[in-house]
């Protein structure tokens, strides 16, 4: 496994190919009890992480872009081009939008123009693109990222057996044991889903003021015990299924913002970092304004998923099409509105 490892090193993965490849090397053991406490230790992910590290450096190289090429297996050949816009499909005026109208690159340029493998993952949005909705209505709450609905639950627990019952929340273990974690006891939590062809930035579901940012390290290749299989079926993901489970042991970012909506009050954006993709950068900063639909911050690489969570006192009325499971929801795009 130390030789597949040391392959991976220099290696970006190409589109279709071997996904995640730590995640593929180890999700037989992730599913067995043995793996879940030998990847819970905390020794053995602080040397995981000394090997994250190594490979974070090189996909923010330039030699990481020998899969950023129209071959076939590349990401920018036409099947990858295709999947990367499919989500922006029925946003353009005309019809289909190409990738360069979506993202700020450079088609005439080599590798159209990114610099290495992770700024082809954390390009940017040009403007225009993914507009916020109902910008005047401060009651509105919209999606951070682009991405799937997963889960919403109510009257959150402060602390829940979630390794138990497996698809709970745990308010303490999420919040890293900060005692704010008493304001949001009862609350509401909203959670969605990325994948690695999604566009990977943050953006702020309200207006506000940034309060606190808190980086939180964790265990990345842990999966709900809940979710184990006698046979793993290589094209199952049981991991998928503990996203619940893994807001509360996975590396994660919280950021709390005070609303400028006196109906919601303190909340907290949380961007849980999964399996390779432990890396979560804030641009903003502690006392920052920022406004609904501003960007925050992002991830490094891969699927991930994200938390908004919400104070008891937060009367949320939430759009159905915005709490439908697998149903896509846009960056920006309302998701409910708070009822005074």
């Amino acid at each position: 496994m130390l030789v597949l490892f040391n392959y991976h090193l220099t290696r970006a993965p190409s589109f279709r190919g071997e996904g995640l490849p730590f995640y593929a090397m180890l999700r037989e053991s992730m599913n067995t009890p043995i793996g879940w406490s030998t990847l819970l230790s905390p020794e053995v992910n602080a040397q995981l992480k000394k090997i994250m590290n190594v490979w974070s450096t090189f996909l923010d190289s330039p030699a990481s872009r020998d899969v950023l090429v129209p071959d076939e297996g590349g990401w920018l050949s036409p099947s990858a081009l295709a999947a990367l816009t499919r989500p922006f499909a029925h946003d353009g005026d005309g019809g289909a939008m190409k990738f360069e109208e979506i993202f700020e690159c450079d088609p005439d340029e080599i590798h159209y123009g990114f610099k290495s493998w992770d700024a082809f993952f954390t390009r940017a949005l040009r403007p225009g693109v993914r507009p916020l909705q109902d910008p005047h209505s401060p009651n509105v709450i919209t999606c951070p990222c682009d991405s799937t609905f997963y889960n919403i639950q109510h009257d959150l627990k402060r602390v829940d057996e979630f390794w138990i019952k497996g698809e709970v929340y745990s308010l303490q273990h999420l919040f890293h044991n900060d005692p704010i974690v008493d304001d949001f006891v009862g609350g509401t939590i909203y959670q969605g889903a990325l994948d690695a062809t999604n566009y990977h930035q943050w953006h702020s579901p309200v207006d506000g003021v940034v309060h606190k940012i808190t980086l939180v390290p964790g265990a990345n290749f842990v999966q709900s015990p809940t979710t184990f299989v006698e046979d793993l079926d290589p094209s199952d993901d049981p991991y998928l299924r503990s996203q619940t489970y893994i807001t509360s042991l996975a590396t994660r970012m919280l950021i709390f913002i005070e609303s400028s909506n006196a109906s919601i009050g303190m909340m907290c954006f949380v961007a849980v970092g999964m399996v390779e993709v432990s890396s979560c950068e804030a641009t903003v900063s502690v006392g920052d304004r920022v406004r609904r639909g501003q960007e925050m911050g992002m991830f490094h690489f891969g699927g991930s998923t994200f938390c908004m969570v919400f104070r008891p006192g937060a009367d949320i009325q939430w759009d159905e099409d915005a709490v439908v499971v697998d149903r896509p929801v846009k960056v920006r795009g309302r998701l409910g509105v708070t009822v005074d």
